[in-house]
């Protein structure tokens, strides 16, 4: 029953994108998030001593919205070895595509910030439907939004994973992101 009313949702949220993007429509003002994710596991007993304000500059800084938050999104690879957190989105979003991207990034941030700061976890919003990331949807086998976790080593990407999880996690924000610092936190080790 649970599996068959997450498909009907997400074929809502399907048909409700259509009707959006048949529709002119502005640029949302909604705010995006920039590249970088934050926090360190909860409860690491961590308090607010000057290590911890720099941290939290830092990471202010590394999720500061891009400059064009609808621009094309580079493929993984790079040097660094990181985890990057895409949420992969079309354009217009119902409510339930955008509490997608606010519970990933809260997840995020409570639990990762360390991590983030070094760069060790990236975390990136791309739209799809934007000209030069439409390869996102067949790199990681979309047929929707989605959150999806990749690896980087050596400048490669070496593994990556698709969380559908999420679409029925939407109605408990607390089991939500203890299913995405979970599935991130497995790529840490």
């Amino acid at each position: 029953m649970r599996r068959r009313m997450t498909v009907l949702f997400m074929v809502y949220c399907l048909a409700a994108t259509a009707v959006l993007q048949a529709e002119p429509v502005a640029p949302a003002a909604q705010p995006r998030t920039g590249r970088s994710v934050p926090g360190g596991p909860k409860g690491s007993g961590r308090t607010g001593d000057a290590q911890t304000s720099a941290a939290k500059a830092q990471l202010e800084n590394r999720l500061a919205p891009p400059a064009d938050p609808d621009g094309v999104v580079p493929a993984p690879g790079g040097s660094p070895d990181r985890v990057i957190v895409y949420y992969i989105h079309g354009g217009p979003r119902c409510p339930s595509c955008v509490k997608i991207e606010k519970y990933t990034e809260s997840a995020l941030r409570s639990a990762f910030a360390e991590e983030a700061a070094s760069g060790r976890i990236v975390w990136q919003p791309v739209n799809a439907d934007v000209r030069g990331n439409e390869h996102f949807m067949k790199d990681y086998q979309l047929f929707t939004k989605s959150v999806v976790v990749v690896e980087v080593k050596n400048g490669k990407q070496t593994r990556w994973k698709n969380l559908p999880k999420v679409w029925e996690l939407l109605g408990n924000q607390q089991d939500f992101e203890k299913h995405i610092v979970s599935e991130v936190g497995s790529y840490l080790r």
